[in-house]
């Protein structure tokens, strides 16, 4: 099998899971809309999971490097300077560049809408897949978040940080419909710079807020 039809079978995997959910999207479905036989996928991909992680990891992998190079100039940043990071400093690292997707390549769409899907079915197939893939990458992040917030007790810290990829997730898929969210006389701007800003202040004020007594 050519790189190409690879990608084409990668493309329309993207595409259905994301329009019609994982368990809606059969394997015949997809290979119909690709134009490839079942056999193929199952030889390149083994599974439906495997299918499904690959979607997954082809564009994480980018995105993953692009939040690890903004954490490590951050935290050189912030040793430089002798101080340790900012809250902030470390959530941008890790939200701007998934923000960034919405303002690039219109090829983009399918996986936003699949990454928003993650957060808001009920079933965690997808999900487990997706926090394998995102693990390491959590974990770095976490540990710079300990460092911002020393007196944090860390389950709760941990707690929060689940809170603010429930928040991104859920940004990602309203996105995807923004029609069934135009309230009269309430504008809302979709624009990546503006959501990015009001994201981070979101998540910045909860991570930083006082522990419940």
């Amino acid at each position: 099998m050519s790189p190409n039809t690879v990608d084409r079978i990668l493309d329309t995997a993207e595409r259905l899971f994301a329009r019609d959910g994982y368990h809606a999207t059969s394997l015949r479905k997809i290979t119909g809309a690709a134009g490839v036989n079942l056999g193929s996928v199952n030889y390149h991909f083994n599974s439906k999971n495997g299918l499904m992680e690959a979607v997954l990891r082809r564009r994480l992998a980018a995105l993953n490097e692009q939040r690890l190079n903004m954490l490590d100039a951050a935290l050189a940043f912030a040793e430089a300077a002798g101080r340790p990071p900012t809250v902030r400093e470390v959530l941008r690292a890790f939200l701007e560049p998934t923000l960034r997707l919405l303002g690039e390549d219109p090829g983009n769409a399918h996986f936003i809408m699949l990454i928003g899907r993650v957060f808001y079915e009920s079933d965690d197939t997808v999900r487990k897949l997706f926090l394998k893939a995102m693990s390491p990458v959590i974990g770095r992040f976490f540990e710079a978040l300990g460092r911002a917030l020393p007196d944090i007790p860390r389950p709760v810290l941990l707690r929060r940080l689940l809170f603010t990829f429930g928040a991104m997730g859920s940004t990602l898929s309203l996105t995807g419909r923004k029609a069934d969210l135009a309230f009269p006389g309430t504008p809302l701007d979709w624009d990546a710079d503006h959501l990015l800003q009001q994201l981070l202040a979101f998540a910045q004020a909860g991570m930083e807020a006082p522990c419940p007594a």
